[in-house]
């Protein structure tokens, strides 16, 4: 007797099981999507991304409240990556989703220069004066790395070619490929400084530029050639009691047989072509007589 009752127990909780299956909702929601790529800018939130989809359930009904961006790729082609959404329902049942992603003002990683790429011997941090920007990530200047290509010897003076990398979010990679000097301090003593305003710029294809407009100020030993129109002036040496009438510069004796210098003063070497994109370097030297020859860089990069 006890063996049929088990028997009718087992076999009334199946058929409880079966009918509360076939109640259950088995399906996920489905994905309703106007557009399977869509164009946006780099800030864009997950409502301009996930704009124009919608998710529909057949018992919950329109869950798209419950639609969440999941991941985004690294680019697959040009300024395009593919976005992965999800949706759920009451139920917990998920559904995923994929549409493309085109950035109309994207720009791959970009460095900045604080200074020249001149260092004195013994200098072990290259990139102290180095930085990346991006688009998508904010400050990059942390993840920099230098390419184990090439060789650099921080106690030998000497140029030395080097590059600089740096990769986004999406596995944009940027190179920066420039020349590194190291100076012995004693060589370079009393020698003419040159200062630039940038030292490193970006151009458009095509995007004219006058090398000699970035030259802001020599030093020759305590005599400084300031910017002042087209040329670098001499400075007022030491304290005055007043400035000079024409706006504080007031003509004194360095010693110097010039109170300017100009274009033509200046040794400017560039190999630029603005109609390629790539790194290039231009070279400024100043030489006056009794304290030999400054010299700094300026990189340039033509962008695609």
């Amino acid at each position: 007797m006890s063996g049929i009752l088990f028997v009718i127990a087992a076999i009334s909780f199946a058929v409880f099981q079966i009918r509360v299956n076939m109640a259950a909702d088995q399906t996920g929601p489905e994905i309703i999507m106007e557009e399977e790529q869509i164009t946006v800018s780099v800030g864009a939130d997950e409502a301009e991304l996930l704009a124009g989809i919608r998710a529909v359930d057949e018992r919950d009904g329109d869950v798209s409240a419950s639609l969440i961006v999941e991941s985004l790729s690294n680019f697959t082609a040009d300024n395009t990556r593919l976005l992965t959404f999800a949706a759920s329902d009451a139920d917990g049942h998920i559904v995923k989703g994929t549409r493309e992603i085109v950035y109309e003002d994207y720009q791959p990683p970009r460095f900045t220069l604080q200074a020249p790429l001149r260092f004195q011997t013994g200098t072990a941090d290259l990139l102290a004066v180095l930085g990346a920007e991006d688009v998508l990530d904010g400050d990059l200047s942390s993840k920099i790395k230098i390419s184990s290509s090439y060789s650099f010897s921080a106690n030998e003076p000497g140029d030395y070619m080097m590059e600089f990398s740096v990769v986004n979010s999406a596995g944009d990679v940027s190179r920066l490929p420039v020349t590194v000097t190291v100076y012995s301090p004693s060589e370079a003593f009393d020698a003419p400084v040159i200062e630039l305003s940038e030292y490193l710029i970006y151009l458009s294809p095509g995007e004219e530029f006058d090398p000699w407009d970035y030259v802001e100020r020599i030093t020759l030993g305590g005599a400084v050639f300031s910017r002042e129109g087209a040329r670098l002036r001499l400075e007022t040496a030491g304290e005055t009691e007043e400035d000079g009438e024409d706006g504080g510069w007031e003509e004194v004796d360095s010693g110097l047989s010039l109170t300017s210098i100009d274009s033509s003063d200046v040794r400017i070497r560039s190999g630029v072509d603005r109609q390629t994109p790539g790194v290039y370097e231009i070279t400024y030297q100043f030489t006056q007589d009794g304290y030999g020859t400054g010299m700094v860089r300026l990189v340039v990069v033509v962008s695609d």
